[in-house]
């Protein structure tokens, strides 16, 4: 009788994201609002190593799929009828490889779906600190317009001054 295939072991994880720091047990999460701030006002360095980030769950992603394809069609070639007297251990072997297909889709489900939920904190992180950013900056503005206001009314100050004074 032959042995079904190891327990596949768990897909590893990208290298942690310095930006990036853990929640509640759930892998790389969201970025920190520093980083984020950061990213905002120009730190594109931040971003592009959070996309490459990405692109690596992606990429391993797609090769867990590519396994589960590669599978599913040596279960299509295995399940087919054969009248040999080992119709037994084909049957076994088939079983086996629908079970790791099985494990392999519920990785793949859950990889997905944790992928995807971090990627919507993310946004909605960003686009709050975009939007605080934005605020910010044109309260800024205003600043500056009011100090350029009050400057030019010290210099008027100033000007009323000499001339009274002498």
């Amino acid at each position: 009788m032959r042995q079904p295939p190891p327990a596949m072991t768990p897909l590893p994880r990208p290298a942690a994201h310095p930006g990036l720091r853990p929640t509640l047990g759930r892998g790389p999460a969201v970025l920190t609002a520093a980083v984020l701030l950061a990213a905002c006002a120009g730190g594109s360095d931040d971003l592009e190593r959070l996309e490459a980030d990405l692109d690596t769950q992606a990429r391993a992603q797609t090769t867990l799929r590519e396994r589960v394809i590669e599978l599913e069609e040596e279960l299509a070639a295995a399940a087919q009828p054969d009248e040999d007297p080992a119709t037994a251990a084909l049957a076994e072997r088939i079983d086996a490889l629908q079970a790791r297909i099985d494990e392999l889709a519920t990785q793949l489900t859950e990889a997905t779906t944790t992928r995807e939920d971090e990627q919507a904190e993310t946004i909605a992180a960003l686009s709050s600190l975009e939007a605080s950013l934005s605020d910010l900056r044109a309260r800024l503005d205003e600043f500056e317009t009011e100090q350029v206001r009050l400057r030019e009314d010290l210099s008027l100050l100033e000007r009323r001054f000499e001339n009274h004074g002498h």
